[in-house]
């Protein structure tokens, strides 16, 4: 069942947003290469989640604590230089697309981020795991170092 999926921009006060899937072989390239092109994955499962295994580099910020912001001051600081936030939970199809619309909804009130793209991990968290879960290039946390490199 896809709950959200938007494949046209939406428009916020003079600037666009657009949220797109994105999939886990394209940001683990990215991440791989170096890529000028920057993104600033949003890791929004439960912190005991995140601590065992998340994508390197990835920020955690639950959903539960998004959900009641009322502005971006939080994540502002992160975004930075970045061209897209990819967000992601478990299966990326009831928080992480919340999310991200909270996110849209909080950014037409604030017009000095720039432009960015907003994108959804296909598959979420499972999807990443089952491709690139032992891999120490792409992955961090408690679950690799107990099983070591």
């Amino acid at each position: 069942m896809k709950i959200l999926s938007i494949s046209r921009p939406l428009y916020c006060q003079q600037r666009t947003l657009t949220i797109e899937n994105i999939h886990a072989e394209t940001v683990a390239l990215r991440l791989k290469s170096k890529s000028e092109f920057r993104y600033l994955i949003l890791d929004v499962r439960e912190k005991s989640y995140y601590d065992q295994l998340h994508i390197k580099g990835a920020i955690n910020i639950e959903s539960q604590e998004i959900m009641k912001w009322n502005d971006l001051s939080l994540l502002t600081p992160y975004l930075k230089d970045v061209n897209q936030l990819v967000l992601h939970c478990q299966l990326s199809l009831i928080r992480s697309p919340a999310c991200a619309l909270k996110i849209i909804n909080l950014t037409k009130l604030k017009k000095d981020l720039g432009p960015m793209r907003i994108g959804l991990l296909t598959g979420g968290f499972k999807r990443w795991e089952s491709l690139y879960g032992t891999n120490t290039d792409l992955c961090e946390g408690t679950k690799l170092s107990k099983n070591g490199p």
